[in-house]
């Protein structure tokens, strides 16, 4: 396995050395991230991610050149696109990809608004895995109002970390979030989609719920494909008493769950199965490929 990274740096004033700044990502914990993995060696809806990364970098940065954020984002796709057509792959190897935002800054006072930013490409080649279904367990957590906006990523899993380590040891694979009232939220890093019969649910963005890039293009591809998906409030036991249940992320795009907490799910065989479910989304994100 290899790994490889690089860079563009860009600066309101000029393209120097950033030796003398301070980074707060290791100060106070902002780092502006993007991550996605390739599909025989394409990346899907990287347009999304570059907007995401876009809006990350105009809501932190004050009086930002777009011309100048244009052209360093236009050299993360060079860049991109390099690296994958140097590559040698052996079979089912493919390549994980984060697009990282380095928040810059000439003081240690946290309260004065970063003047600097540094735009990183990491790359990585891994194995990927045949890996079918997950099991999931609930975790309650205390939903806190930020005033950061929703969608905007930031690089801090300490909690989640923890957190995991926990359900890993009632020997679940991942957690499926709870607010206090018992309201479904998310995964560690996926969205959560059930359905029932031919209906198909997922929790409406809101605090405590990242909006995913995989989220969002699945709800599109389902509307294209004539099948409704409703956005709302649900409980546990709306999702318990689900006939099927799946994560999705940028990562491994769409993943079954066989269990969650002491229920296990039968696989579906007709009408909307899994199957059918990812080739709509197979069918849609082809449009969508770099």
């Amino acid at each position: 396995m290899t790994d490889s990274a690089g860079g563009h740096r860009f600066k309101e004033d000029n393209i120097n050395s950033t030796n003398n700044l301070i980074d707060r990502g290791y100060f106070f914990g902002e780092n502006i991230f993007t991550s996605f993995k390739s599909k025989k060696h394409r990346f899907y809806f990287l347009n999304d991610h570059l907007d995401r990364i876009k809006q990350s970098i105009q809501f932190y940065f004050e009086n930002v050149n777009q011309e100048k954020l244009k052209i360093a984002l236009d050299k993360v796709r060079v860049e991109l696109a390099e690296f994958r057509n140097k590559q040698k792959f052996k079979e089912k190897e493919e390549i994980y990809v984060r697009i990282m935002v380095e928040v810059l800054s000439d003081s240690l006072d946290p309260f004065v608004k970063p003047q600097h930013f540094n735009i990183r490409l990491f790359f990585k080649k891994f194995e990927a895995q045949d890996r079918l279904e997950i099991s999931a367990d609930f975790y309650k957590i205390n939903i806190r109002e930020s005033q950061v906006p929703i969608g905007i990523k930031m690089g801090q899993y300490a909690n989640k970390i923890q957190e995991m380590q926990l359900v890993r040891k009632r020997n679940f694979d991942d957690i499926l979030y709870i607010d206090s009232e018992e309201n479904l939220l998310e995964g560690t890093t996926s969205n959560i989609f059930f359905s029932s019969g031919n209906k198909v649910y997922t929790p409406q963005v809101r605090a405590g719920i990242f909006p995913g890039i995989t989220r969002d293009r699945l709800i599109k591809a389902f509307k294209m494909s004539s099948i409704g998906v409703k956005e709302g409030n649900y409980s546990k036991n709306d999702i318990l008493n689900s006939d099927q249940a799946w994560y999705t992320n940028s990562g491994f795009g769409l993943l079954q769950i066989n269990k969650i907490s002491n229920k296990d799910f039968k696989i579906i065989k007709s009408g909307l199965t899994f199957d059918k479910i990812k080739s709509i989304f197979d069918d849609y994100s082809s449009q969508y490929i770099f």
